[in-house]
């Protein structure tokens, strides 16, 4: 079944049905595995629906569609074929907004992820019914790793209020982080004991690049997963109870470890992960990516204006603070050194202030004996076309 992804997702008509949101590309064999597992754990089988994102481009596994490698299963499978994208994050939206199933419960999922655990969506729904408002995020939790998998569960409801499953700013990692540290800050997050088997163990990260510059990014993007927690909080505690203040009173509690642990950051543990974890080579990470550009464009433009606002504020050192993570982009942009700049000299530092300004001055050369001159001459023609004009 292929949807448009035009279509905007209807309202919710089983809060009980499960879609699996799972981005695939060039493997139908483990997506056969997948399949498998499948068909062989879920315990509601008219229940549970798989919604595929699959790049246009991707031929081998729009062969196997066409081949019926797929066909035969109790469970619904759905094909969203959409364009390329540098961000998981776009890739589960663009999949939750195509669901036509009527899901009130969402999943990610991998094409390289088995299901083990028998009834394992039962568990899910045990965990939903919980809350009569159903503002939960879960992930499952194999009670014999060391780490949580970080495969998030969120309802219909959660994002009713955030208007999107991920955030889409990332190009690995971090939006499962993020949604992990939303659920902490208003006390509604799971680890529901739910195992996991991975196809071949475990490999490398997709898309990894510049670990220092997005784990950064993701520090001093704090604000925004507080302001959704606060959104949350809202739809949770529509009217005011006892228990309200006593999760207030926890929320500043962990918001502070959150802020605590940021301080951890070091660029060369960063550097140590990415040579651990990327599925790139060093060359390649070197090598100009238009869509990872524009990713990482925009975050730059965030944490722009983020220190922005913060200088408006008052805010200097803070300010100074965000401009040092844009320093660890592929980016370079005159507006840092003009921000820090003006951040140096409220701080009475004018002579560091100067020296920016003079460096900026010798990359982006503003020539302005020459605009003036340009200003001057095109004045002078408009004022002499006007006249000619003016006798007709």
């Amino acid at each position: 079944m292929f949807i448009s992804l035009k279509q905007n997702p209807p309202p919710v008509t089983d809060r009980d049905h499960l879609s699996l949101l799972l981005p695939t590309r060039g493997r139908p064999q483990m997506l056969a595995q997948v399949f498998a597992s499948l068909e062989q754990t879920i315990a509601q089988k008219s229940k549970v629906a798989v919604w595929l994102y699959i790049d246009h481009d991707d031929q081998l596994t729009m062969d196997a569609i066409q081949a019926g490698q797929f066909k035969g299963y109790s469970f619904g499978i759905h094909w969203v074929i959409g364009e390329s994208a540098a961000s998981l994050g776009e890739i589960h939206n663009l999949t939750w907004r195509a669901c036509t199933s009527g899901s009130g419960i969402f999943m990610l999922h991998a094409d390289d992820t088995l299901f083990v655990t028998p009834g394992w969506d039962d568990v899910i729904r045990a965990a939903f019914d919980k809350y009569p408002d159903r503002i939960l995020v879960a992930h499952p939790h194999d009670p014999e790793l060391h780490e949580p998998t970080f495969q998030m569960i969120l309802s219909a409801e959660w994002m009713a209020v955030t208007g999107r499953f991920s955030t889409a700013y990332f190009p690995f990692w971090f939006d499962d982080t993020w949604l992990d540290q939303i659920g902490q800050i208003i006390g509604r997050r799971e680890q529901l004991p739910i195992k996991l088997g991975l196809i071949g163990g475990k490999g490398k990260t997709p898309r990894m690049r510049n670990v220092a510059f997005w784990t950064g990014f993701y520090n001093h993007t704090l604000d925004e997963r507080i302001h959704t927690a606060k959104e949350l909080l809202k739809q949770i505690y529509a009217t005011p109870c006892a228990e309200q203040d006593q999760i207030e009173h926890q929320s500043r509690a962990v918001i502070h470890r959150f802020h605590e642990e940021s301080k951890n950051f070091s660029d060369l543990y960063a550097i140590f992960r990415e040579e651990r974890h990327s599925n790139l080579t060093p060359e390649q990470r070197l090598t100009l990516d238009e869509r990872y550009f524009n990713l990482e464009a925009k975050a730059v433009a965030r944490l722009l204006t983020k220190a922005r606002a913060m200088i408006k504020a008052g805010r200097y050192e803070e300010a100074m603070v965000v401009l040092e993570v844009v320093a660890y982009s592929d980016l370079r942009t005159k507006f840092v050194n003009l921000l820090k700049a003006e951040c140096l000299r409220a701080t009475g530092k004018p002579a560091e202030a100067e020296k920016l300004t003079q460096e900026n001055a010798e990359m982006w050369p503003d020539n302005p004996l020459l605009r003036r001159l340009f200003r001057f001459v095109a004045y002078i023609f408009i004022e002499a076309k006007r006249m000619v004009y003016s006798k007709w």
